[in-house]
């Protein structure tokens, strides 16, 4: 019976576990930014000790890096809401959810958008 509340603790963790916040839908709520920091935090110590690099200057630039690029989504989302959206659902298909990688190929993106092949 000692496996009992070992799976209770287990169950009740991934439960707890931070939720991607869209930036589409972001209002900036105290709750929301909350819940931003939480996803961050969490989501930078997971992809960052996966790889032995979990020291706390590394995860604390990663967590500002990853904020500000949520903050220019915010900022910048109406230039083309279904592309972000587009860009958002392509990298968490591929846990690549992180605010740092949406922002970047959006902006990569948008500029494309704009572009033509030329002699």
């Amino acid at each position: 019976m000692k496996r009992l509340p070992t799976m209770m603790i287990l169950a009740s963790s991934i439960v707890m576990a931070a939720q991607f916040v869209n930036p589409l839908h972001f209002r900036g709520s105290s709750s929301e930014k909350k819940a931003v920091i939480a996803y961050i935090k969490e989501n930078v110590k997971m992809t960052y000790s996966k790889i032995g690099m979990d020291d706390p200057v590394t995860l604390r630039m990663m967590e500002r890096k990853n904020l500000d690029a949520f903050k220019r989504l915010v900022r910048d989302k109406n230039k083309d809401p279904q592309l972000l959206q587009k860009m958002i659902d392509t990298y968490c298909a591929i846990d690549m959810c992180n605010y740092i990688t949406i922002d970047m190929m959006y902006r990569k993106n948008l500029e494309a958008s704009h572009k033509d092949l030329r002699w």
